[in-house]
């Protein structure tokens, strides 16, 4: 299990900060589909790119998708983990019968 990092805030090194500053003007734009967050495509970045009249070099867009990679672990980690869990309740015959 991963720590919670919501309280915390990363140490960005200076060559990489306009680079998280982006990241968290993309993130905040993020879509989501009424089920879970959804990741932030080359689309999103181009468009996003273009019209700020910014030059993504490789390492930055990699980097943008490095971050949002580890930012969906985090939004759908919830999620995830109760997968499984259909119902609190117990199956009984009773229920079995009102499903089916």
């Amino acid at each position: 299990m991963r720590d919670n990092h919501v309280n915390r805030r990363p140490r960005i090194p200076a060559a990489g900060q306009h680079v998280w500053e982006w990241f968290v003007y993309l993130d905040r734009k993020r879509f989501h589909n009424g089920y879970s967050y959804l990741p932030i495509g080359h689309v999103e970045i181009d468009a996003w790119a273009r019209l700020s009249g910014e030059t993504l070099a490789p390492w930055e867009l990699r980097a943008l998708s490095a971050m949002d990679m580890e930012k969906m672990i985090l939004l759908n980690a919830s999620e995830d983990e109760s997968k499984d869990v259909v119902s609190s309740r117990p199956m009984t015959v009773e229920l079995f019968d009102a499903l089916f």
